[in-house]
Parts: structure tokens; sequence; C-alpha cells
């Protein structure tokens, strides 16, 4: 019992004593608090946020991609065989010769174009179900039929 009371007081006259060095840590300790609490709120309204995109935008769970030919009802069949298979589209996708797209940055007037580009150059069309391109406000856009303003070499009509 003695002892404990010594042992408070020696603490007691420690921290008299270093009141530069104990008001220093105790700042740090409660800076490190404050960080790891604004850090967790930063993640949970990060999950928060792709979530509610994840509802909107409806992304696919399992992406596959093929070249060449395909049998549609065999995959029809395939699909109707699996209760897990929700839905499923077959997409096809248009190739873009990399050298036909161009960029350039105003600010620094870099330019260039993508013909050794590692990514493969595809566009595809706004599918109706899922895997669906939002907007800023989370809204699916509906372009109306129009003709195409793109730079690109040939213009089409699309609708």
């Amino acid at each position: 019992m003695k002892r404990d009371h010594l042992s408070s007081r020696h603490g007691v006259n420690d921290l008299v004593k270093n009141r530069g060095v104990n008001l220093a840590l105790t700042t740090l300790l409660v800076l490190t608090a404050f960080l790891m609490a604004t850090g967790a709120m930063v993640m949970e309204r990060t999950l928060g946020s792709v979530d509610a995109l994840f509802e909107v935008a409806r992304p696919p769970h399992f992406l596959q991609r093929h070249t060449g030919d395909y049998g549609a009802d065999a995959l029809a069949a395939f699909a109707d065989e699996r209760p897990e298979v929700e839905s499923w589209l077959i997409e096809d996708m248009v190739g873009l010769d990399g050298s036909a797209i161009s960029w350039r940055r105003p600010s620094t007037g870099e330019s260039g174009d993508l013909p050794a580009s590692l990514v493969g150059n595809l566009v595809v069309s706004q599918n109706d179900g899922f895997d669906l391109l939002v907007d800023g406000a989370g809204a699916v856009p509906r372009p109306s039929p129009g003709r195409c303003t793109s730079p690109w070499p040939t213009s089409r009509t699309w609708g």
C-alpha cells in the first residue's frame, strides 16, 4: 500500500517536472486519435459511395472477353441451366486504331496518339439493363439521336 502511494507521488512529481514533454505527448496523442477517427470516417463514406454507385450502375460481377465465333444459343442454354446467373448480355465491341486517337494537353502543349498503347481501344454502346454509365449526379444519361461531333476521321450518324 505504501509502495502504491510512493509510485503515484513519484508519477505526479514527474508530470509536474516535465510539463513541456507531457504537453507535447498529450497533443500528439489527441492529434493521432483525431486523424484515426477522420480516416475511419473517410473510409466509411468512400465505401458507402461505392456501394451507392454500384446500385445505380449495376456493374457485372463477372466479365468475359472473347474474340472469334461464339454460339449465342449455347450461351443462352448455359445461363438458363444455372439459377445463379441472374442476367447476362452479349455486347459487341468496336475496336479503334490507336493511331486514330490523339490527345493534346493545352496547358503544356504536349500531344500524342496511341498507336503503341497496351490498352485495347474499344467502344461499346450503352446497355439497357446493367453495367450502366452514369453522370456526375448518378443518373443514367440518355443521349438523343443526332450527328456525332467527334474529331474522328469519319463522321457517323448515331441513333
